[in-house]
């Protein structure tokens, strides 16, 4: 994630003085220094104002609850940075922005570590609205409000180089976001703009079946006893609200053999791997040699981030042996490739 420095920043009607504002966000590229210039003035009626804009994911953060624990780093005073006792020992060594990047990746680690007691001067809710801050260098690290506990928030993403940083991750009602914790200096009033990577969220169905009695008799010519199997289509299909209307996003085939009467078994559980708002269908495309359903053949419902989706299904014998068996085509839609990936479950030679 990256957020952009802004070049031009907007300057109080009335003042006399000649100032600058750096408003530098440190995460994988930076393009300013955090000095202030020997000659030039600060503001002279701080707080100062920092507004940080949504860009293209504005419309879907507005509604996530996000917010901003703003942690000081540094004081500022004449020009000269003064950096916090917990920050002083990884200060950068230098003024160039690799040195930043890798404090503001140091700044993020101690903070965030689990046993830290850091406190932010201020938690802020995202929106348009200015954020007040009197001057210094801050770590500002979004998440969800209703996220508190690090371990619901705090991950690790991969930079460009391979290498790691400490990050954070929040929820929109449909995406994942990662962001890298933003290292602003504030002098003056500033405008910067959000910037973060996002996935689609991904929710879990489970398949149960009751099998109500089954026949024991069954056996093949060799007197051993046949299982019974029973097979299930899943498909998935979502509309993104880009015009394109609803599209396939998952499907597969799961299946399992039954041997007794049981009841309320798992048949499969797929785990996050079905888009949060997906209308999901599964049909018993099969069910097993002489067993007949008590329940409607397809189950449809819809994919959420807090619930598991269950479709349950019942069978009984019906008496009429039928020998059979099944081979399981399982299909998964890969969005790097833009494509379907399949297998099944034949032994592999």
């Amino acid at each position: 994630m990256m957020i952009k420095d802004e070049k031009s920043l907007r300057i109080r009607k009335g003042r006399k003085k000649w100032y600058t504002t750096l408003a530098l966000v440190l995460t994988f590229v930076l393009a300013a220094a955090i000095l202030v210039p020997a000659g030039q003035s600060f503001a002279d009626d701080p707080p100062y104002s920092l507004t940080v804009n949504g860009g293209e994911y504005a419309a879907d953060l507005a509604g996530a609850g996000l917010v901003f624990d703003i942690y000081r780093v540094a004081t500022v005073s004449g020009g000269t940075w003064t950096y916090g006792s917990d920050f002083e020992k990884v200060k950068p060594a230098s003024n160039d922005s690799k040195a930043y990047e890798t404090f503001a990746n140091e700044c993020a680690g101690i903070i965030l570590a689990e046993d830290a007691d850091i406190q932010p001067v201020q938690t802020a809710a995202f929106s348009e609205n200015a954020i007040g801050l009197d001057a210094g260098m801050y770590l500002m690290v979004p998440r969800n409000s209703n996220r508190t506990e690090k371990a619901d928030y705090v991950t690790t993403a991969t930079k460009d180089d391979g290498s790691a940083a400490t990050a954070t991750k929040a929820y929109s009602a449909t995406y994942e976001y990662t962001f890298t914790p933003m290292l602003v200096s504030i002098v003056n009033d500033a405008a910067t703009q959000l910037k973060a990577t996002r996935e689609e969220r991904k929710g879990s169905l489970r398949i149960v079946k009751t099998l109500n009695d089954y026949e024991d008799r069954e056996a093949t010519n060799e007197g051993e006893v046949n299982d019974i199997t029973f097979v299930f289509q899943v498909d998935a299909v979502l509309d993104r609200g880009d015009g394109n209307g609803p599209v396939n996003v998952f499907s597969t085939v799961v299946s399992k053999k039954f041997s007794a009467a049981e009841d309320n078994v798992e048949i499969a559980f797929i785990e996050n791997k079905i888009p949060i708002g997906a209308t999901v269908t599964v049909t018993e495309v099969y069910s097993g040699a002489g067993y007949t359903l008590t329940t409607d053949e397809t189950v449809t419902g819809v994919i959420s981030a807090d619930t598991v989706m269950t479709a349950a299904f019942t069978n009984q014998y019906d008496h009429h042996l039928i020998q059979g068996g099944s081979v399981i085509n399982s299909f998964d839609y890969s969005t790097e490739r833009g494509a379907w990936d399949w297998e099944n479950d034949l032994p592999k030679e």
